[in-house]
C-alpha cells in the first residue's frame, strides 16, 4: 500500500462557476430550440445525451481494458477513468428523455409510415417502440453493473490492500467486455443509425465506438491535467503518464480516421442506392463543409500536432488538442443526427443550420458531464492506494 499522501481533488471555484454558466446557456439553448421546432429540439437533446453517454462509456471501457491486461502504468490515473464511468447512471436518466421523444426522432415509430413502407414493415419486429425501450434498459443494466463491479472492487481494495480484488477485476473485466462490445454496437444502431431506418452499415457500431472513445480520451486527459495541476495527482503521475495517454489519443485519432474512411470507401465503391443515400444527403447543401471540418478536427489536426514526441508531454499543445477533438466530436454527431430531421418534417432536404443554440446545447452537455465527473472525483480517493501496482505506476518512465 502506498505511503505517499493523497490530496483531495477540488475543482477551483472559477472553473466550476464557468461550467455552471455553460450548462445554463445549454439549458436555455435547448429550451429555445424546442420552442422553435419540437423535432429539432429532440434531435438536439439526442445529440447532447449521446455526447454525455459516450464519455462515460469511454471511462468504463478504458477501466476494463487496463484491468484485463494488468496494466501498471495507468494505475494512478485509473480513478479518473472510474469517475467518468460512474456518470453512467446519470446518462441512463437522460436516456429516458430519448424514449419519451421517440415519436419526434424516429420515423419507424409511426404506424402510418410503416403502413406505406415495405422496408419498415420488414424491420418492424425489431424497430418498435416497446422493444426499443427494453433494449435501452438492457444496455444500461450491462454498463452500470459492469461499472459497479469494477469500481466497487477498486474502492474496497483501498481499505484492505488485498490483491484478490485485482484478480477479480482482471477476470471480470474480460467477461464484461464481451457484453460491452455487443451492447455498444447495438446502442449505436438503435440511437443513431435507426434515425435513417432505410440505411444500414455493418461498420457503424465500431464507428460509434471509435468516435466516443477518441473524445473520451481527450476528456480523460483534461481531467488528469486538472488534477495534476491542482496537486491531487502530482506525487503519483508525471509527464510520462501524459505521454502514454497522448499516444492513445494519437492512435485512436488514426483509428477513427481508418474506420470512418473504410466505411465511406466500401459504400462508395459498392455504389448501392440503399447505402449511398446516407452520404449523398450529407454531401450537399453545406453538409460537405461540415464533414470536412470534422475530418480536420478529429483526424488531421491531432495527427499533425501531437505526432512529435515532445508535444504529447507539452500541456500547451496537448490540452488545446483535446478541446479541438471534443469540438470535432460534437460536429460529427451533429453531422450524423441533424440531416435525419428531413424524415420527420417531410422536407425534401434540410440545409445546414449550425447556430449558436446548437453550440450551446453541445457545450452545455459537455459541461454537465465535466461537473458530474468532477463532483465524483471530489468524493473519492483519486489514487487507488491499495492497488499493488501503485508503486510501479508512480515510478513509471518511458
Amino acid at each position: 500500500m502506498s505511503t505517499l499522501s493523497v490530496q483531495k481533488f477540488r475543482m477551483n471555484l472559477s472553473t466550476k462557476v464557468a461550467l455552471m454558466v455553460v450548462v445554463a446557456v445549454g439549458a436555455v439553448s435547448l429550451n429555445l430550440t424546442f420552442n422553435e421546432d419540437p423535432h429539432k429540439g429532440w434531435t438536439s437533446y439526442l445529440l447532447g445525451t449521446t455526447l454525455f453517454l459516450g464519455l462515460g462509456l469511454c471511462g468504463l471501457f478504458f477501466t476494463a481494458i487496463q484491468h484485463m491486461v494488468s496494466a501498471k502504468w495507468s494505475t494512478n490515473v485509473r480513478r479518473v477513468m472510474e469517475a467518468m464511468a460512474m456518470t453512467l447512471p446519470i446518462a441512463a436518466l437522460l436516456a429516458i428523455g430519448i424514449w419519451k421523444g421517440v415519436h419526434h426522432l424516429y420515423e419507424w415509430s409511426h404506424a402510418e409510415a410503416i403502413a406505406h413502407d415495405p422496408i419498415l414493415q420488414g424491420k418492424s419486429a425489431f424497430l418498435s417502440e416497446g422493444f426499443f425501450g427494453k433494449r435501452l434498459v438492457i444496455y444500461f443494466v450491462i454498463w452500470i453493473l459492469t461499472m459497479i463491479f469494477l469500481v466497487r472492487n477498486s474502492l474496497k481494495q483501498d481499505a484492505s490492500g488485498d490483491e484478490k480484488y485485482t484478480l477479480r477485476n482482471r477476470k471480470g473485466a474480460a467477461l464484461c467486455l464481451i457484453g460491452f462490445a455487443l451492447s455498444v454496437s447495438m446502442a449505436g444502431f438503435d440511437l443513431l443509425m435507426s434515425l435513417e431506418p432505410h440505411w444500414f452499415s455493418t461498420m457503424f457500431g465500431i464507428h460509434f465506438f471509435a468516435a466516443f472513445f477518441q473524445s473520451g480520451l481527450a476528456m480523460m486527459i483534461i481531467f488528469a491535467w486538472m488534477a495534476y495541476r491542482q496537486g491531487a495527482l502530482r506525487e503519483y503521475i508525471n509527464a510520462d503518464h501524459f505521454y502514454e495517454l497522448g499516444k492513445f489519443l494519437f492512435g485512436f485519432s488514426v483509428f477513427w480516421g481508418y474506420i470512418a474512411f473504410s466505411e465511406f470507401l466500401l459504400i462508395w465503391y459498392a455504389n448501392l442506392p440503399e447505402e449511398t443515400f446516407f452520404y449523398i444527403q450529407r454531401m450537399n447543401n453545406g453538409w460537405d463543409c461540415l464533414g470536412l471540418a470534422v475530418l480536420v478536427a478529429r483526424l488531421f489536426f491531432p495527427l499533425l500536432v501531437i505526432l512529435p514526441y515532445g508535444n504529447k508531454r507539452n500541456f500547451k499543445v496537448l490540452i488545446p488538442t483535446c478541446f479541438v477533438i471534443l469540438l470535432g466530436h460534437f460536429l460529427e454527431m451533429f453531422w450524423i443526427i441533424k440531416p435525419s430531421m428531413r424524415l420527420m418534417t417531410n422536407a425534401e432536404s434540410i440545409t445546414m443550420a449550425l447556430t449558436w443554440k446548437d453550440f450551446g446545447v453541445g457545450f452545455g452537455f459537455f459541461a454537465l458531464f465535466a461537473l458530474c465527473a468532477s463532483f465524483i472525483m471530489e468524493r473519492i480517493k483519486l489514487v487507488p492506494v491499495g492497488d499493488p501496482f501503485v508503486g510501479a505506476s508512480t515510478h513509471h518512465h518511458v
